[in-house]
């Protein structure tokens, strides 16, 4: 009985979940010698309360952008404002700067990573600007998002020179630079550490907590072979395969379609699944299909990473960094299944568990299917 309350709970909560919900806003901080300058873009649909309170909801696109009226497209701005108002903070020395953000445009500011069209997703621009004040402090940036809301993908800039692309997450206090005082040195910005561990996070945080499926098909992994050595071949196996369509896509030497990828992603949990209600032990022919099922998976992946500011000259960081961050993700979610359920492998009960867990995975990752496809 407590099996099947625990099965229960995972089918319905995952019906209830969107996966891979990975949402960023994207500023860039230009830092001159007496004013400190904002650029942010953001989806035009977040800025809608009922929009961004419903994570079933696809993201809007151009076309559903322009089939709004002109009173509509007010309100956007309007709570637009009131959004970024709330949640986007400037501290000096710990105190709250009020900003004035300003609409710039409909579209993007990220031409060189992102191109407007009328599939993809409809973007906003705001600015604001602060002069610095006469004496000298420290200032941050405070993202006072929810746990569920975006990050920041920041972009920091100063006397010409552009710095890491960083990610400031949710409730994160991020040091700019020390400014004020000194007109003539201008600026002094903050050390932090190499954007290298920032793409670690993001391919972790991809992974735990925001993707659902990919856990899903970890632990269908598990499912058949909860042993640590034939795991970890696995998983590196996995992530060798999605590394190789990973970089593929992001640097568009393949085309990424996600109507066809996302589909296809959530059917491989679902047949692996399945497998694992026929099969007793890991079959050479399953890490064939682990390898293919990896190269899909990467496709996937690479349709995330393309929604994030890459620079296309400097892969190499951001692409190692991401699947680093992965790999720790899935080896963190083998261990700790090995920690739940290795006490109780070889004790009664545990057979009948395997095969309603893996029903219940199978049954979530075909109810994704047709929820994708639909």
């Amino acid at each position: 009985m407590p099996t099947l309350v625990v099965v229960f709970l995972l089918i319905t909560s995952c019906f209830f979940c969107s996966a891979h919900e990975v949402e960023q806003h994207f500023i860039r901080v230009t830092l001159e010698k007496e004013v400190l300058s904002i650029r942010l873009e953001m989806d035009a649909g977040y800025a809608l309360p009922e929009m961004r309170s419903n994570e079933d909801d696809s993201r809007p696109t151009g076309e559903w952008f322009a089939q709004l009226s002109h009173s509509e497209k007010e309100r956007i701005l309007v709570e637009g404002e009131r959004y970024l108002t709330d949640v986007l903070h400037l501290l000096f020395d710990g105190q709250s700067i009020a900003l004035d953000f300003v609409f710039a445009k409909w579209g993007t500011d990220w031409g060189e990573f992102f191109e407007q069209r009328p599939d993809t997703f409809q973007r906003m621009v705001w600015s604001a600007h602060w002069p610095y004040p006469t004496e000298k402090g420290e200032l941050e940036l405070f993202w006072q998002e929810s746990e569920d809301g975006p990050s920041l993908a920041l972009l920091t800039a100063s006397d010409g020179r552009e710095q890491d692309l960083v990610t400031v997450s949710q409730g994160e206090v991020y040091s700019l630079a020390t400014v004020g005082g000194s007109r003539d040195k201008g600026p002094q910005l903050s050390q932090h550490a190499p954007s290298f561990w920032n793409w670690i996070r993001e391919g972790f945080e991809h992974v735990i907590p925001k993707g659902l499926d990919h856990i899903l098909f970890i632990i269908g992994l598990f499912l058949l072979t909860p042993k640590l050595r034939p795991l970890l071949t696995q998983s590196l196996l996995f992530t060798l395969a999605h590394s190789i369509t990973l970089g593929l896509t992001v640097a568009q030497v393949i085309p990424i379609n996600p109507a066809v990828i996302e589909p296809l992603i959530a059917l491989s949990i679902a047949y692996v699944a399945i497998e694992n209600l026929f099969l007793k032990e890991l079959k050479p022919w399953r890490l064939g299909l682990i390898f293919a099922l990896g190269l899909l998976h990467g496709m996937g992946f690479g349709s995330v990473m393309s929604e994030l500011p890459v620079d296309p000259q400097a892969l190499i960081t951001p692409i190692l960094g991401f699947n680093v961050g992965v790999e720790l993700a899935q080896i963190s979610i083998l261990l700790g299944a090995l920690a739940l359920t290795g006490w109780w492998q070889d004790k009664k009960g545990y057979s009948y568990f395997r095969l309603t867990l893996s029903l219940a995975i199978a049954l979530t990752g075909l109810f994704w299917t047709i929820e994708r496809v639909i």
